[in-house]
Order: structure tokens, then C-alpha cells, then sequence
């Protein structure tokens, strides 16, 4: 299946502490499994958790302030899985 890269990631939600991730549009051709998978650094060995990606872009969360947030996308069919480039942010003091 075709990649789907993650276009922007933001911080924010109604409590600021979300995750905020954009997709660049047009990937996931041929994917029957679309993933946003998410690992907080010092505290996740690998992309242990994932939701289900909507095109329009996904919110995850909450987190604390100062964690590191590395996120990427899986696409899986039955020719196989590929991942997306991993995009990292740091969760700061949110702006309510």
C-alpha cells in the first residue's frame, strides 16, 4: 500500500495537552489497515499504541507537559506493512 505521511503536528485540544495530526492527502492507496501509532520517549520502548487513522486527521492524548511524543503511520494490506517517516513533539505548557 502507499504511505500516508503525517503533514503537521501541533499541539493543542480543548486542554492543550492533545496531540493535533494532519495527513498530506492522497496516500493509503490499497490499504485495508490504516494506523497512527505513538510512543512517549523514556517511557514506551517502541510504537506500542495505535487508533485507527481518519483522513481528516486525529487527536491523541491527553499527555503531560515536558513528555517527548515520536508518531507514525502504518498501512498494512495483504502485500504487506509500511510505515511513514516519524515525526516528534514535545508536549509544553499548554495556552487555554
Amino acid at each position: 500500500p502507499d504511505t500516508i505521511e503525517i503533514s503537521t503536528v501541533v499541539q493543542g485540544g480543548t486542554d492543550g495537552l492533545h496531540v493535533q495530526v494532519a495527513y498530506v492527502p492522497g496516500g493509503g492507496a490499497h490499504a485495508t489497515t490504516k494506523l497512527i501509532k505513538w510512543m512517549v520517549v523514556g517511557v514506551d520502548a517502541d510504537f506500542t499504541h495505535s487508533a485507527p487513522l481518519t483522513d481528516a486527521g486525529d487527536s491523541i492524548g491527553p499527555f503531560t507537559v515536558a513528555q517527548v511524543v515520536k508518531l507514525e503511520t502504518e498501512v498494512t494490506n495483504s502485500a504487506g506493512t509500511r510505515t511513514s517517516a516519524v515525526r516528534t513533539i514535545t508536549i509544553e505548557p499548554p495556552i487555554v
